[in-house]
């Protein structure tokens, strides 16, 4: 519990979310965590980490969570650590529809190709290997497997970036939110990587479907919008009044972690940005992670609106 400072919010709830791709049930380290965080007047109350085993316990966990909040009147960021977006240039080569942003038409393709089973398994390697197809004749850009899942486009090593193909424009491996955290040291992954210690890509190919159908939901659906997707980079709140969802790509990494939170890494990891955030908040500094990334132009800008996504805070 946390004294909160007078003053205007952008949100009077928080939801962060470590997501995972395991091929199993699993509860404790590298596993699902997520936190939720709630003001109650000038109180910061913030709730035990959850452990959901699997994916699909995790949707239906917080899909019931996220009701009651809009049921009480809510302003609620929520926040998956997987890339929400591809490089500029995917729906290109993937055959996107012309009529439909390409954000939106990859989580469709997405939501139409991945099967996700009760107890974790899924075909995000076969899905993978699909979409490499559609992006020329070679392998790639995905890349990243075990032995038992590797085919001719799908390898377990990296291909050649950018990644040409002969159906739309050559794919950089990195979008311009990671080559920002680059710039500034960090070492984020590729959202192409799909295996070993540290990829994120697996995470994306079975977190999107999950994120899309909390976002469509339909006791949600009215209230929800994806930043920067549908909202643009903003200066001033989503909605000055709940009930309200605005769904934002974050990276645990982007804090320091407090160690001291919980005994499972990846739970202090939510818990500590959740507390970053909120402090932004309280601080009226919160506004400067939705506004427009400094430096980038307005083309660019236009293609992490309509593809790529950003993360909250680079």
């Amino acid at each position: 519990i946390t004294e909160c400072p007078n003053g205007p919010k952008w949100f009077d709830a928080y939801v962060i979310i470590d997501w995972s791709a395991n091929s199993t049930p699993k509860s404790g380290k590298d596993s699902i965590w997520f936190v939720v965080g709630t003001r109650e007047g000038a109180t910061l109350r913030i709730e035990a980490p959850i452990n959901p085993r699997t994916r699909v316990q995790a949707l239906h966990l917080l899909t019931k969570r996220l009701h009651a909040l809009v049921a009480e009147g809510r302003r609620v960021l929520v926040g998956f650590d997987f890339p929400y977006g591809y490089p500029a240039g995917f729906g290109a080569v993937r055959g996107g529809v012309d009529s439909v942003a390409p954000w939106r038409s990859c989580w469709s393709d997405l939501q139409s190709r991945i099967v996700e089973r009760d107890e974790n398994g899924n075909n995000r390697f076969a899905v993978a290997a699909e979409i490499n197809a559609l992006c020329g004749p070679g392998p790639g850009p995905f890349w990243g497997c075990p032995v038992s899942a590797e085919a001719p486009l799908l390898t377990q090593t990296k291909g050649q970036f950018p990644h040409m193909s002969d159906t739309g424009p050559a794919l950089p491996e990195y979008r311009q939110t990671e080559q920002r955290l680059f710039a500034g040291g960090r070492r984020p992954q590729a959202v192409w990587k799909l295996f070993t210690t540290g990829s994120v890509g697996s995470q994306s190919l079975v977190g999107i479907p999950m994120l899309a159908a909390l976002r469509e939901d339909p006791g949600l659906a009215p209230v929800s919008r994806v930043w920067p997707f549908e909202t643009g980079f903003m200066t001033s709140p989503p909605a000055p009044n709940g009930p309200s969802l605005i769904h934002a790509e974050i990276w645990p990494g982007a804090v320091t972690v407090d160690e001291s939170l919980h005994p499972i890494k990846d739970a202090a990891q939510v818990t500590s940005l959740l507390q970053y955030l909120a402090a932004r908040d309280d601080g009226q500094t919160l506004a400067a992670l939705f506004a427009p990334p400094i430096g980038l132009s307005e083309a660019a800008i236009g293609q992490c609106i309509d593809e790529e996504g950003w993360i909250l805070g680079v």
